[in-house]
């Protein structure tokens, strides 16, 4: 059976999402003329009120980067309006101060800009959420102390002014034409951000805000993702302090503020965060009202915190997003032609299925044992969770490892993923050691794991979370992604591919295809992560409680899935409570009780007294049950 190619519906779901899910026609008629609105203003607008335009849109195109970092890879960071004030003054001093022409003191103000915002983000390689906004909001509250502490060269609380007027050719640039760079940086921006929404790196994004281990499992390191993000979200944004400074000839340093911090926070969260033109939409509308009021009035932060408790109770999610629902009305989006994604049947057979796995095949004269454990130890606060665990996994193998709740059946599988690393013991997979390596190092070794919470992209399909466990292997580097360059289209479209061809071999309907993750049963969900998972093409695959939750169908829907992939030479840890899914899929079953391991029995022969006790007790009546009893 062929691989159906991506459709539409499927490849660009996240365009119909991000841009608000109105017709294409429709879509483009705005864009354009927003374009030539925002291009031809100069001609019929005074300049004092295109330098206040200049400034709105300065304000919008910092909206735009806050989103990819808040949005997009849900990094809180609310320093932004200090990135404006160091690009600012970075680009101010040595113009004023120091004589420097315009061209090297914009570099210069970009680069120190985007080097602050870097060095104030570091702090989230280690801490998230809550913490990082407040070190970000710490950071914007003294940085008019810190100005006044460098008052010699900044001016203090009076501001810097005698910044030169830029010359061209020996004409000087007036207001015109820093609204036309404006202009042309935020079309460029919200350009950048769609192509990033729609690319390999938008998914990996996601995957680091929505589903952490999802990713780090597949293979991806989120301390370079992270970096990636601080990059090219603040780098911008330096750019327009620049702007800033030269466009209006003064720099105080009240105007970045947390009250700044507020309107950037507002606008992305009004207009809808993740999407691309949500912070666009938002930020204008906050724009306009500060306009009228006046840029220090205290009405803006009163607006800013009414406007947010609005959006929340009326439009959690955003207005581009509320939007969308009313464009996905018949009345709005006219009659609905089914894609050809659709029309697949939903029915496949098991020898299609098969051959759709084959590709996970292993090669022959494999190592005797594909993982080794020996003497595995972990303590969490000085108490042992493992103590001395020894355990082998053979080639094509599927063992089942059982115990009670708290014995450590999950941290073993940490420790072999990478997630924790062992206090002692030795840890191999096909002779290598496992020891010191990180969790995102596994996948490209050929291990591969799911979780007892399914970690899944909600807001993305099923071929979307499957592609993710390909992005390590068949990924690009963040600019050729964004640039869309040949090599990338390709490997864009062979992940898209190699993707649908798993999500056939998973047995899921055509109908799941066309809902979001989040929306999917608990039991697809599971199947999905399996899918996620063997993407990484694995020689060991590690799954936690696969079947938990499940009805009786959906677990012997994931035995028979756990069985065709045994049969391409995939061997299989199992953490399972099931009695009946252990007995009847797993070879080998591995008792853990305390830390310790207690017994091992093959299925298929008499299984030993301290695991006949355990399956025994307190479980369910089960015709294994009654067999074993």
């Amino acid at each position: 059976m062929g691989p159906r190619a991506a459709t539409p519906s499927t490849a660009h779901a996240t365009d119909s999402r991000v841009f608000g899910g109105w017709p294409g026609r429709v879509r483009l008629v705005a864009v354009v003329a927003a374009v030539v609105v925002l291009f031809t203003a100069p001609t019929f607008v005074e300049l004092y009120s295109l330098s206040t335009l200049t400034l709105g849109i300065i304000y919008v195109v910092a909206a735009v980067h806050l989103n990819v970092a808040l949005g997009f890879a849900g990094e809180f960071v609310l320093h932004f309006p200090i990135v404006l004030g160091v690009g600012a003054y970075g680009a101010a001093i040595p113009s004023a101060v120091w004589g420097w022409s315009w061209l090297p003191s914009i570099l210069v103000g970009t680069v120190v800009g985007t080097v602050v915002s870097v060095v104030l983000c570091l702090p989230g390689l280690k801490v998230r959420g809550f913490y990082l906004g407040v070190i970000g909001l710490f950071a914007v509250y003294t940085f008019p102390d810190f100005v006044v502490l460098l008052r010699d060269w900044t001016g203090g609380e009076d501001g810097l002014a005698g910044i030169q007027i830029p010359e061209v050719l020996g004409t000087e640039i007036d207001g015109r034409f820093w609204f036309w760079l404006m202009a042309l940086i935020l079309v460029l921006s919200v350009a950048w951000t769609w192509s990033l929404s729609t690319s390999g790196w938008g998914l990996r994004l996601r995957a680091m805000r929505d589903a952490r281990y999802a990713g780090t499992s597949s293979g991806l390191s989120q301390t370079r993702t992270r970096l990636v993000v601080y990059l090219v979200s603040s780098a911008p944004v330096a750019l327009c302090g620049t702007v800033y400074a030269f466009e209006r000839q003064f720099v105080v340093p009240d105007t970045f503020s947390i009250e700044m911090a507020l309107l950037l926070l507002a606008g992305v969260i009004i207009g809808g965060k993740g999407t691309v033109t949500g912070p666009v939409l938002g930020t204008s509308v906050l724009v306009v009202f500060q306009f009228y009021v006046g840029e220090f009035s205290l009405w803006s932060p009163i607006v800013y915190g009414s406007a947010l408790l609005a959006a929340a109770l009326l439009a959690p999610k955003g207005l581009v997003p509320y939007l969308a629902r009313i464009g996905r009305l018949p009345i709005f989006a006219g009659r609905r032609r089914a894609s050809a994604e659709e029309q697949v049947p939903d029915d496949v057979s098991d020898d299609e299925l098969d051959e759709s796995l084959s590709f996970l095949r292993q090669e022959e004269g494999a190592a005797d044992r594909v993982l080794e454990i020996r003497g595995a130890t972990k303590a969490f606060a000085g108490t042992e969770v493992l103590r001395g665990v020894d355990l082998d996994v053979g080639p094509g193998a599927v063992v089942g490892l059982v115990g009670p709740n708290g014995s450590g059946k999950s941290t073993l599988l940490n420790l072999i993923a990478g997630v924790y690393a062992p206090d002692g013991g030795e840890i191999r997979f096909c002779d290598l050691d496992l020891r010191g390596r990180a969790h995102h190092e596994m996948a490209p070794l050929g291990i591969g794991r799911t979780f007892q919470v399914p970690q899944l992209i909600n807001e993305c399909t099923a071929r979307q979370n499957v592609e993710l466990g390909l992005l390590h292997a068949r990924g690009s580097a963040f600019v050729a992604d964004i640039a869309r360059t040949p090599g990338a289209r390709r490997r864009a479209h062979e992940r898209r591919v190699a993707a649908t061809t798993i999500v056939e071999a998973l047995g899921i309907p055509a109908a799941a295809l066309r809902r979001s993750a989040g929306d999917m049963p608990l039991g697809t969900k599971r199947v999905l992560e399996i899918g996620r998972a063997i993407a990484v093409r694995p020689r060991l695959l590690l799954l936690d409680e696969p079947t938990a939750g499940l009805n009786p169908d959906e677990r012997r829907a994931v035995g028979r899935f756990v069985r065709r992939i045994q049969a391409t030479g995939i061997s299989v840890l199992v953490v399972e409570h099931n009695v009946s899914f252990v007995m009847e899929f797993c070879d080998d079953v591995v008792l853990l009780e305390q830390g310790r391991i207690v017994s091992r029995s093959s299925v298929a022969a008499e299984l030993s007294p301290e695991l006949t006790a355990y399956l025994s007790h307190g479980m369910v009546d089960t015709p294994e049950r009654q067999e074993i009893g």
